[in-house]
């Protein structure tokens, strides 16, 4: 899901359904899966209340990996100015850091750069339009 692949998000989630597993926290990771493709469908509302709903359940399960997790996958495909995203990216940076998730710092320092530029080049052709009027 972190590289975009709505297919690929698709098939990991018919997987996941696949397995028949009713726990609850494969429901979550089910959920949290159909948010990220409700994302990559163009439904980024309904994304961001369905990922924000997970990460409380993940929070109240105390589950700080996939607490860390679900914010870096709202870093990678949701607007990081959504106050939500911000504060989400912000405890999976402390919680990797507490861990010392090296690697899953730099895929989130990754993702936040490259929502960044991607909101940078969207705001631009409204800079030149709002300057030239």
């Amino acid at each position: 899901m972190l590289d975009r692949d709505r297919d690929a998000a698709a098939s990991a989630l018919a997987g996941m359904e696949a397995t028949g597993s009713h726990g609850f926290v494969v429901k979550l990771g089910m959920r949290r899966a159909s948010a990220g493709i409700a994302v990559l469908e163009g439904r980024p509302d309904d994304a961001l209340v369905a990922l924000s709903s997970v990460l409380a359940d993940y929070r109240a399960l105390g589950l700080p990996f996939p607490v860390a997790t679900t914010g870096l996958l709202m870093a990678s495909l949701l607007d990081g100015a959504i106050p939500e995203v911000g504060a989400a990216t912000d405890e999976a940076r402390t919680i990797f850091e507490g861990l010392g998730a090296r690697a899953w710092l730099d895929r989130l320092d990754e993702a936040s750069a490259a929502r960044g530029e991607a909101e940078q080049a969207s705001a631009e052709p409204a800079e030149r339009v709002a300057s030239s009027g």
